[in-house]
């Protein structure tokens, strides 16, 4: 999200909350009415900041719909072309997939995985935290291929899905697998 995007949405959040305070206070008798007849009057006098608050509201709740929107198609499924015609899957069970993979590689710690379907392509995005020791280039092309082959083999996806692997730590062996350092005998 663009930064003028997270500013009107804060902007109209506060706007919401003040609109929905003060209507909470003339339904509770909070506020008395000659009060309310004062401030509708006074607000009468600034129509242009009206208007321009209204619009900055419209846009917040564009937004904020149009983001609410993608999220959840972005959830939902993923319809590729293969062999055997049309076929749409669930980006769960895709994502089932991917993590049985991975759980199989012994030198991941923990990973991230974010999977969308963009134009009838699936993307795949995963961030690593990785054991030392070994070739990480060699390790995340292995992943990158055998991941590739089970989609392949499971759906009959080959050139539809988009896989990137970001290494994100490296970490050491000797005190987070439970190893124990060898140290000096006591004299």
């Amino acid at each position: 999200m663009k930064i003028g995007d997270v500013l009107f949405i804060i902007v109209g959040i506060i706007i919401g909350l003040m609109l929905g305070s003060f209507l909470l206070g003339i339904a509770l008798s909070l506020i008395a009415q000659e009060a309310v007849v004062q401030e509708i009057q006074r607000l009468y006098e600034h129509r242009f900041i009206l208007l321009l608050c209204g619009i900055a509201l419209y846009y917040c709740s564009y937004i904020v719909t149009r983001t609410v929107i993608k999220r959840t198609t972005r959830e939902e499924i993923f319809i590729a072309d293969t062999g055997f015609g049309k076929v749409s899957v669930s980006l769960i069970a895709v994502r089932d997939i991917v993590r049985r993979v991975l759980r199989r590689c012994e030198q991941i710690k923990k990973y991230k995985l974010d999977m969308y379907a963009k134009a009838r392509k699936l993307i795949v995005k995963i961030s690593i935290r990785q054991w030392e020791g070994g070739n990480i280039f060699g390790k995340t092309e292995e992943i990158n291929a055998d991941l590739k082959a089970k989609l392949h083999k499971v759906m009959g996806l080959e050139e539809n899905v988009e896989v990137t692997i970001k290494i994100d730590k490296i970490e050491p062996e000797d005190h987070t697998r439970g190893f124990i350092r060898e140290t000096a005998p006591e004299e």
